[in-house]
């Protein structure tokens, strides 16, 4: 058997399938290329191999999709060796918030056993992505081995609607992003050969000093890319903190910074040149090669002299400067 798939079925929890009778299935096939179960299991608590017992190997397995509870997505892998060239998908079920889902402070690592062994590409992924949109449905951190055409590539989804928030307090994107920065350390083991860093959420929600100790896990950085709606930049303030390393800027080898944003103004504008000096000054290992920067300008546009101002300023800390302004959103085109 090649292909194992039981998609799209959405049976009540009490009649879903025992979970060690599809383990079972899945252990005895041995050329097995795809594997797809969505919503057919129940909610698994407790189930993890032993000590002794030695994970099952499937050598062939191109693609791994799993649409189930994390906690059954946390004791299948606790039993399976996936090969690192394998396109991993993972997605709380739709039927998870029926029995109930992880807070928000435990949703990605949730969906991992408690070692990694069996999971090799966590340990080797060399691009990793963080999305969390405010106009996207899903949240999801992507880890992946030369790009996303290249094999080798896990994700790891939540549908926010399955998590609330204060109404007095952060939103759910603000509060489920910043948990998922923070957990990347303990679902990639080994940041080391990560070179492509890719932030897409409400970067302005979280403090410089939160910052620092995440983008310290970095060290070998080469592209940067930050999508974000806010004004507020406080990684850029975390940019210009030296490691307790060496003193070095964090991020030493960053050569290509990649930037956009709405409802940026002059101060934010300066924040990114101060920024961008200050690694310069204290000797970051490499100046940029590029740096790029869409721009949504929001109420008046902004003048010629201004941008050219800016343009001027970049292009003393980068060899090559792209600076765009979309002015869709301004009640008047300059």
């Amino acid at each position: 058997l090649r292909v194992l798939a039981l998609d799209n079925v959405r049976i009540d929890p009490l009649q879903a399938l025992r979970f060690e009778d599809v383990l079972d299935c899945i252990l005895g096939l041995k050329a097995v290329e795809e594997i797809t179960l969505c919503n057919y299991l129940g909610i698994v608590g407790g189930i993890a191999p032993s000590p002794r017992r030695r994970l099952h190997s499937l050598p062939k397995l191109k693609t791994l999709r799993l649409e189930e509870h994390p906690s059954t997505i946390r004791a299948l892998l606790s039993h399976l060796s996936i090969p690192v060239e394998a396109n991993i998908q993972l997605l709380a079920s739709s039927l998870s918030e029926r029995w109930g889902n992880p807070p928000p402070s435990e949703a990605f690592t949730a969906f991992l056993p408690e070692s990694s062994e069996g999971l090799p590409i966590l340990r080797q992924v060399n691009v990793v992505n963080v999305i969390c949109a405010r106009d996207e449905k899903i949240a999801e951190i992507v880890g992946s081995i030369g790009g996303l055409d290249v094999p080798g590539r896990i994700s790891l989804g939540m549908d926010k609607k399955a998590f609330s928030a204060d109404n007095q307090g952060p939103s759910i994107e603000e509060l489920l992003f910043k948990r998922m920065v923070q957990s990347l350390r303990v679902i990639f083991p080994d940041t080391s050969h990560v070179t492509s860093l890719y932030l897409h959420g409400p970067l302005d929600a979280i403090a410089h000093t939160t910052w620092t100790p995440i983008l310290y896990q970095f060290p070998r950085v080469r592209r940067m890319i930050l999508r974000d709606g806010s004004p507020g930049f406080p990684i850029i303030e975390a940019l210009m903190t030296s490691s307790p390393a060496d003193g070095s800027p964090l991020c030493p080898r960053l050569e290509e910074f990649d930037l956009q944003g709405s409802a940026w103004d002059a101060s934010v504008l300066n924040a990114i040149a101060r920024c961008l000096e200050w690694r310069v000054d204290n000797d970051a290992r490499h100046p940029l090669s590029r740096l790029t920067m869409r721009l949504f300008a929001v109420g008046s546009p902004w003048s010629l002299s201004f941008l050219t101002y800016f343009r001027k300023e970049y292009a003393r800390y980068a060899d090559a400067v792209d600076v765009d302004v979309d002015y869709s959103f301004c009640r008047a085109m300059p």
